[in-house]
């Protein structure tokens, strides 16, 4: 056993511990950490996946997640996602009376998804590029698999973890959503998924 994984396995059990403290059940608190983990594992594959899929797109979400601020991508981000929140709201409040709208509740869901998607593909290997160090020479599939292992053990840290999980995840929105508005490069025009 590798030091980090017994570093792991200490965070996961003082996050364990933390939740069940807090009043939650054992089993409560486990299932949550557990529900994190496993979404940012899925993730991590998913977009490894996309990378590998979409170079095109991996490409230009990585120069937008480079060569973007922090501030930017976080206020876009957050900007999108209370929008996008109201909008999926009031769909949904419509639906109950119109079930028919719920259909459109869960396209503007999956659409979501998909802008996040679009620029998880470069925030994920951001983060792992910042735990790999700069000098580094990893590849973009490892610095992905960095960054995704850097997120989902991030969750066992609750709820710190958790807030930082879904601090990157609205920084992934900002970067889908700015892909949508950025002007195509040749470079992109030419590896077009």
């Amino acid at each position: 056993m590798t030091k980090a994984m017994r570093r792991m396995g200490v965070f996961a059990g003082l996050a364990l511990a933390v939740l069940v403290f807090q009043g939650m059940g054992p089993g409560k608190a486990l299932g949550l950490v557990v529900g994190f983990a496993a979404m940012g594992l899925g993730l991590t594959a998913f977009v490894a996946w996309g990378r590998a899929a979409f170079p095109g797109t991996a490409s230009s979400a990585d120069r937008l997640a480079g060569g973007s601020t922090v501030g930017k991508l976080f206020r876009v981000g957050i900007l999108s996602a209370i929008l996008a929140f109201l909008v999926i709201a009031l769909l949904g409040k419509a639906a109950q009376a119109a079930p028919p709208l719920g259909l459109i509740v869960l396209l503007a869901l999956f659409s979501l998804g998909v802008v996040v998607f679009r620029g998880a593909l470069g925030i994920w290997p951001g983060y792992g590029r910042l735990l790999l160090g700069a000098d580094s020479a990893a590849s973009p599939l490892q610095e992905t698999l960095a960054g995704g292992a850097l997120l989902s053990g991030t969750v066992f840290l609750f709820p710190v973890g958790i807030l930082f999980f879904l601090y990157a995840l609205v920084k992934a929105l900002g970067v889908g959503v700015l892909l949508f508005t950025a002007q195509p490069t040749v470079d992109s025009a030419q590896k077009a998924d």
